[in-house]
């Protein structure tokens, strides 16, 4: 889940003094040769005046805090009097506001396309079969599902909250016309977090635009409350358990850095007398049981919904983990997600939705909806074992740097790119070798446009650098039975890292929390 390169060509490393990166930036613009209004958002002169971005910089940083905008530190993560802010850009970046309305409107059918797929048992099985055998995680992920399916449980009521992450990809025509597309990255059915951060961060660029004397942009930016609308999502799964008396459970880790933007949604929940209770699976493994209806049951209150802000990484399970995770799949508690939707956001399926519209269309959608979400989808290659894996091998060992190698896994620094992944398929040419290949997909490396900003990391001095954006569009929705009761669209998230940055996470600094302005960037500019 943490932000994804994209291949910005033309860029070096080089010293970031702020006299150097500025003298940079011309040569670098021209090199990459994109839309004007994406780069001079922010004008130069304010990026320029050190004496202005260090007072803007400092009242940003008392303002994060006081808002909220925080996680625990990496030094001392379980100390909860230790706190930091969570690393944010001084000023919003620009997104096209053409492409940022496209990525919401087809938030909904996104939502539907998972529900569809975690219910097709089917098609989860000829997609992950093969991903099974190679990868152990998948594995037990794949055999707890068919155990389930086997006994024929279900849940009478299904909640979904997904994140959608985009980023713009360039495309040079034959013409020599140049175009920005939005690309899907990934789509997040687990832990997709930070709605609580992002429903904040907006006030503080609002804030910091006053400051700097650009009252202009202000109204550029979109409202953003997606905590409030997956707090909707929930509580609306949890009345139709029709008990006033029965707790959210959050599955959550030990030590969790990021807990403040948990908190977020738990006490919006808490206000509205919908009661939360955080447990690690150790502690359900001594607390909750199920009766002889598999009602669930925590120190003798009713668990309505189970969400999962764990359970996405082989390192977060162990036995009792395992155990516990069986225990709540077989409730009737609703659990966010349950496996058929956690196997439903994996690589591999996305890779295999991504390779047909025809797919897409036999899951029940319309021709038109299905070529609208597969003109998001960028090119994804199967590693399956057999000839047409062995030549996707051959190309991305010819052009790696055109490629990123993703294993099915989430929560960000997986990926291999560049010389990593010669390293990984190893000496032989064909990449045979590699028994546990088809537990990765290969996807075209994208080009998204770099443009100006300054990101605030703690215990760093602030300076503008050149970085790239990853849009996230968060999506609920809640199934009772057949009928789908609840589907929406619940907001956005922003994030942006340095161009120079492969995988980057916000724990540790090589991603910030961003807001868009939304410009009225062409999708076509003159290469």
């Amino acid at each position: 889940m943490g932000l994804h390169a994209g291949h910005i060509l033309g860029i070096h490393a080089h010293k970031e003094g702020l006299h150097d990166v500025i003298t940079h930036r011309a040569r670098v613009c021209r090199i990459v040769h994109v839309g004007m209004a994406l780069h001079d958002l922010i004008p130069k002169t304010v990026l320029d005046d050190t004496d202005l971005l260090a007072s803007l910089a400092a009242d940003a940083t008392d303002f994060a805090i006081a808002q909220g905008i925080l996680m625990r530190t990496g030094n001392i993560p379980h100390n909860p009097q230790v706190v930091t802010f969570l690393p944010f850009m001084l000023f919003p970046s620009p997104v096209p506001r053409v492409l940022f309305e496209q990525a919401l409107a087809i938030q909904t059918d996104f939502n539907l396309m998972v529900d569809l797929v975690s219910q097709h048992h089917r098609f989860l099985e000829r997609c992950l079969r093969g991903v099974a055998c190679a990868d152990d995680f998948t594995a037990r992920m794949y055999n707890l599902y068919e155990e389930l399916q086997a006994e024929g449980i279900s849940k009478p009521v299904v909640l979904g909250i997904n994140r959608s992450d985009y980023m713009l990809d360039k495309e040079v025509t034959e013409d020599h016309q140049e175009s920005f597309m939005l690309r899907q990255v990934e789509l997040n059915t687990i832990a997709a977090g930070l709605g609580g951060m992002a429903s904040k961060i907006p006030h503080l660029h609002r804030r910091t635009l006053h400051a700097a004397g650009l009252h202009q942009l202000v109204s550029l930016m979109p409202d953003n409350n997606p905590v409030s609308a997956i707090a909707d999502a929930v509580a609306c799964a949890w009345n139709l358990f029709n008990n006033p008396e029965a707790v959210v459970l959050v599955v959550c880790e030990t030590i969790e850095r990021n807990v403040f933007d948990q908190h977020c949604l738990e006490y919006i929940l808490q206000e509205r007398c919908i009661p939360v209770h955080r447990r690690t699976f150790h502690e359900i493994d001594q607390q909750a049981k199920l009766d002889e209806d598999d009602k669930l049951y925590l120190n003798g209150d009713e668990v309505a919904v189970v969400y999962f802000r764990t359970g996405y990484a082989p390192n977060q399970y162990d036995d009792t983990a395992w155990r516990v995770r069986r225990i709540l799949e077989r409730s009737r508690a609703s659990c966010c997600p349950d496996i058929g939707t956690q196997l439903a956001g994996t690589k591999k399926v996305q890779q295999e939705l991504a390779s047909s519209d025809a797919l897409i269309s036999s899951l029940g959608f319309s021709a038109t909806t299905a070529a609208r979400l597969q003109q998001t989808f960028t090119t994804m290659c199967s590693l399956d074992e057999g000839d047409e894996g062995d030549k996707v091998v051959q190309k991305a060992l010819a052009n790696p740097s055109e490629y990123v190698l993703k294993p099915q896994r989430e929560g960000g620094g997986n990926n291999l790119y560049d010389e990593d992944i010669v390293q990984f398929f190893g000496s032989n040419e064909r990449g045979v070798e590699r028994t546990d290949r088809a537990g990765f997909i290969l996807m075209h490396r994208l080009q998204p446009p770099p443009i100006w900003n300054v990101p605030m990391r703690p215990s760093t001095i602030p300076h503008p650098e050149l970085c790239v954006s990853e849009l996230g569009v968060f999506g609920a929705y809640v199934r009772c039975g057949t009928d789908m009761i609840f589907n929406s669209c619940c907001g956005h998230l922003l994030r942006s890292k340095n161009a120079r940055c492969n995988d980057g996470g916000l724990m540790t600094g090589e991603a910030m929390l961003d807001s868009p302005c939304l410009v009225e960037e062409p999708t076509r500019t003159q290469a």
